[in-house]
């Protein structure tokens, strides 16, 4: 599984056309910043895009034979949100990519802000997964828009040895308490390619959750290709249920933990929606519970029997054991 065939877009900061990972790796570009040209100048595109599907020999992309569509949306400072919802219109309707990676993001707001708004719909219209860093304000900054948009699969990141690394942001989600990030991946010391100009050589080593989003939106392409016919909507809860918690990290630290991708390749039987939370507000009026469904589709070609159960005081379970058939 290399994830060919599966178009993975990258909106970021452009890329290095000249770099030997990425010659070969890029099918479509397209330019929605103020800058003239396509052209890497920061160095963080070309690294990104290279972590989803760089064709490098030594350091490798996730998803090595993806195609990649390349949205440059940011300057040297910075994207701005028309350059953003321009590139991800492009990204899911144009272009039609199974994955959009978006290693950037603001201060979340308790209001839906027209990022996390074209996330929703663009997914849902579309089919699209939308897959972005969670943010590196660490253990006191909470995870950033458009991260936080429902539809998104947030990621935070994790160091060298699967630990959650100190710099990635934190749930719960403002607006509601929702858990975010969704999962994490590898993002401290992530060796990938390097923009002509930026580093010392042709690779550079990287922190931050910007490295930890691509590898799942390699991942996802990876998943794509097993199942070419899922949405993105069952990509990310298929990523979300065969994740791997761990017991030194919280929820809210690690969404539902470090994605496994060996095990989303087996799993048979995916869950949907990956997570479900109610809110309620302290000055809120009528009974304080609420219904959610939980739906369990079975890819295998033979039937499923599911014991289920629920941690905690608050949740209550309709049925103690389900039947997955195919």
């Amino acid at each position: 599984m290399t994830g060919k065939d599966v178009t993975v877009a990258v909106l970021d900061s452009g890329y290095d056309p000249d770099h030997p990972d990425l010659k070969d790796a890029v099918v479509q570009a397209r330019n929605f910043s103020e800058d003239p040209d396509i052209r890497d100048t920061l160095g963080h595109g070309t690294h990104v895009a290279s972590i989803v599907a760089g064709r490098g020999e030594k350091y490798r992309g996730v998803a090595p034979e993806a195609k990649l569509a390349i949205g440059k949306v940011g300057t040297a400072s910075g994207p701005t949100d028309s350059a953003i919802l321009a590139g991800m219109e492009w990204a899911a309707v144009e272009v039609k990519a199974k994955v959009v990676n978006m290693s950037f993001g603001d201060v979340d707001s308790l209001e839906l802000d027209p990022l996390e708004q074209a996330v929703n719909t663009l997914s849902e219209r579309t089919g699209t997964l939308f897959v972005a860093a969670a943010g590196n304000s660490g253990p006191n900054g909470k995870v950033g828009s458009p991260g936080s948009a429902e539809a998104a699969l947030a990621v935070g990141a994790v160091d060298k040895q699967d630990r959650f690394a100190d710099f990635s942001s934190v749930g719960p989600r403002v607006s509601d308490h929702a858990i975010k990030p969704d999962v994490t991946a590898p993002g401290a010391d992530i060796v990938a390619a390097a923009a002509s100009g930026t580093a010392d050589g042709p690779y550079v080593a990287y922190n931050g959750t910007s490295m930890a989003s691509p590898h799942v939106a390699g991942a996802a392409a990876i998943l794509a290709q097993r199942h070419p016919d899922w949405t993105g909507a069952q990509l990310k809860t298929a990523l979300i249920g065969s994740a791997k918690p761990s017991n030194d990290a919280t929820l809210y630290q690690q969404g539902a933990g470090l994605v496994d991708l060996v095990r989303a390749l087996k799993q048979e039987v995916v869950a949907t929606p990956g997570n479900v939370w109610a809110s309620f507000p302290w000055n809120g009026t009528g009974e304080r519970a609420t219904t959610r469904t939980i739906t369990y589709a079975n890819t295998g070609d033979t039937p499923i029997s599911l014991d289920l159960a629920v941690d905690g005081e608050v949740l209550n379970l309709s049925a103690d054991r389900v039947c997955a058939r195919w």
